[in-house]
């Protein structure tokens, strides 16, 4: 019983998350932080550390943002392809002017992008994580 205590006790001072996906002309809870040019890792990168401290990997979903808290979850979509994504804010950057973020491989492929290099997209926040931030 006492397990049960501690663990709601835990919960209950977690920061929520919202399991929202951004659908295109659907109203949802996310807001548009910003439009622009996204660029991907190149293999150069594999095995360096992050600013948050992990080991980078291309085969999971994360990005690089210069303004977005490290750790929250973010919506991506990509006019072009029709393609969104869900991926964590894990590194700062991207440090080539014109670019809003840098995003892992996966990412990329995802959003059918790789080809290209780079390809415009549409970053979302939702609105627990702006007032996770504010706090």
């Amino acid at each position: 019983m006492l397990f049960f205590v501690f663990a709601a006790v835990l919960s209950a001072g977690s920061p929520r998350r919202s399991t929202q996906v951004y659908v295109p002309g659907k109203e949802t809870d996310f807001y548009l932080a910003e439009t622009g040019v996204a660029s991907w890792y190149g293999p150069g990168f594999v095995g360096k550390l992050m600013a948050n401290g992990e080991p980078y990997d291309p085969m999971r979903y994360t990005i690089a943002h210069r303004t977005i808290p490290l750790g929250e979850v973010v919506t991506i979509y990509c006019k072009r392809t029709g393609k969104t994504v869900v991926a964590r804010v894990t590194d700062r950057g991207p440090y080539v002017d014109g670019r809003i973020a840098d995003m892992s491989y996966l990412v990329m492929s995802t959003l059918g992008l790789v080809r290209d290099g780079v390809g415009e997209v549409e970053i979302y926040r939702t609105a627990d994580a702006i007032a996770q931030s504010r706090k």
